[in-house]
């Protein structure tokens, strides 16, 4: 098998080569990104280049024929007709998108829109298509989430939580999660479909600090949500802070998210537990 990975660099990138770098089944690997990767690893080539650019995308799929793709690069920003265009053209087998479960947001929000626009044009192409949507990834030491969580809770012993802490979420441990994908690779049970890849039991945010924290004894303050959303505009404009809004009022959302039921036979997901999930952040992960 010949994989081409979007992305390659970032979290998603790191596990997924660690898992098959030395996968006698797979022919080549290629990691197709524009940043250099803190870490080398054995067995992958990596190429530098803009996938946005239309001739850079098709410089590397030309030069190597793969059989898979592997997008992980932030949907919303990424320009799907070019890249469907470009598997189609040299004749790609599957292509596998990251998307996201945000957006299944009932908020009037306008990254909503967008997603189901870039999930269409997944979806309308001729080749076989897998589409991924984690929540709230977790799990490693680079993770926006939970792992800053983790920090500051460590550091003050108190959270503010604009808003409600009892608000349900399901974050997707990212083991757990690149697992779902090399599952689905040239996977014809996981063609043509879409699922969500969460954690296996919805936490709150207050759960998640007691864990986090194993018992230890916190403050948690919780204050009005308009409140929050005037300071971080405030942060905004004084740039200060580049958080979207809406990314707080998605936190603030009752929202319970499950994992596509056929994900557990097609893929063989196995999300383990948010208590669970977090031991990876003491062995280093």
């Amino acid at each position: 098998m010949r994989i081409l990975v979007i992305g390659g660099t970032g979290n998603f990138g790191k596990v997924i080569f660690e898992r098959l770098c030395f996968d006698p089944n797979i022919e080549l690997l290629v990691s197709f990104s524009r940043n250099k990767p803190s870490k080398l690893h054995p067995n992958v080539n990596y190429v530098y280049g803009d996938s946005n650019s239309k001739i850079d995308l098709e410089k590397v799929l030309s030069t190597y024929l793969f059989d898979v793709v592997i997008h992980i690069p932030n949907i919303l920003l990424a320009k799907m007709e070019d890249v469907i265009a470009c598997c189609e053209v040299y004749q790609v087998k599957q292509i596998i998108v990251v998307g996201s479960a945000a957006m299944f947001t009932n908020l009037d929000a306008p990254t909503r829109e967008i997603r189901l626009e870039k999930e269409q044009i997944v979806r309308n192409s001729s080749i076989a298509h897998t589409i991924l949507r984690p929540n709230m990834v977790y799990g490693h030491r680079n993770d926006m989430n939970i792992y800053k969580l983790l920090v500051f809770l460590k550091k003050y012993r108190i959270l503010f939580v604009p808003g409600s802490a009892d608000v349900l979420q399901n974050p997707s441990h990212i083991e757990d999660f690149t697992q779902g994908v090399i599952n689905a690779l040239l996977n014809p049970k996981a063609f043509n479909k879409s699922y969500n890849l969460v954690g296996s039991m919805p936490v709150s945010l207050r759960d998640m600090a007691k864990a986090l924290m194993e018992g230890k004894r916190i403050l948690i303050i919780e204050f009005p949500l308009w409140l929050g959303l005037f300071a971080l505009k405030s942060f905004r404009f004084l740039r200060l802070a580049n958080w979207h809004p809406e990314k707080l009022l998605r936190l603030n959302e009752q929202k319970i998210l499950e994992s596509t039921p056929d994900a557990f036979i097609h893929l063989e997901y196995q999300p383990r537990s948010f208590v669970e999930g977090i031991k990876s952040y003491s062995r280093g992960n």
